[in-house]
């Protein structure tokens, strides 16, 4: 099992309002890239830039497959 997804399973049993929850969620998704970016660049999380972070996420949409319906 993966630290994110324990992560994930004790925001389900969290005492949190439905919109504490999302928005808890929402931060360990954006921390999970954050952190694939930085190792990608060979940086610490903190010493990313916006361009990284620009260029990173425009160069996933491009290699990433397109999704069918």
């Amino acid at each position: 099992m993966d630290f994110a997804d324990t992560r994930q399973d004790l925001v389900t049993s969290a005492q949190l309002s439905s919109h504490e929850k999302f928005l808890t969620r929402m931060v360990i998704s954006a921390m999970q890239v954050l952190r694939e970016i930085a190792l990608d660049c060979g940086v610490h999380i903190e010493d990313l830039t916006v361009d990284q972070i620009i260029i990173w996420t425009e160069r996933d949409a491009k290699t990433s497959k397109p999704q069918t319906m």
